[in-house]
């Protein structure tokens, strides 16, 4: 498959079989992460991964959207280890895990694996229920499973913007 045909299969997964994920393919799915470029190489991005009963049953007070998942990952960035921008101070946890994880569920949508990426949760109380170091931000959440039989994407799935309203040529 090429990358175009992976970007269109690529969704947002919500309901999942509940069965484990393979240790080979979690591995692929971790290491796509780990080639993914950062600002300046600085390679901020840590990686919980949850995979224990307890802990996914745990995960469900966090949010509603990793339901019956193989494996959920809390993608975070660690804050001693950012390229921080001269010219507006800001920092770049968030664009750097974003590139991580983007690499994680695209890799994840080749092997098969549907993946969820979850922004709406509380942080806090993300870090508090996993022991997230206070030295690490707290970006994102990614389910990983396989899709449950019943799974289809939403109806927005295929609803894309025209180019033209997307892209504009030198005309600003």
């Amino acid at each position: 498959m090429n990358f175009t045909e992976l970007a269109k299969k690529r969704c947002s997964v919500r309901s999942y079989t509940g069965e484990k994920l393979k240790k080979e393919e979690l591995e692929q799915i971790l290491e796509a992460g780990r080639l993914a470029p950062t600002a300046k190489n600085l390679q901020p991005q840590r990686i919980l991964v949850i995979e224990s009963d307890e802990n996914l049953e745990k995960m469900k007070e966090i949010t509603n959207r990793a339901e019956k998942a193989g494996a959920i990952l809390l993608v975070c960035a660690d804050k001693k280890n950012l390229f921080v921008n001269p010219f507006d101070n800001r920092d770049t946890a968030e664009t750097d895990t974003s590139i991580v994880a983007t690499h994680i569920i695209l890799k994840a949508a080749e092997l098969g694996i549907g993946s969820c990426w979850v922004c709406m949760f509380d942080r806090e109380k993300a870090r508090k229920a996993f022991s997230v170091p206070d030295d690490f931000s707290v970006e994102c959440i990614i389910s990983l499973g396989y899709p449950a039989d019943d799974f289809q994407p939403t109806e927005n799935h295929t609803k894309y913007k025209d180019m033209n309203e997307l892209v504009y040529f030198e005309k600003f």
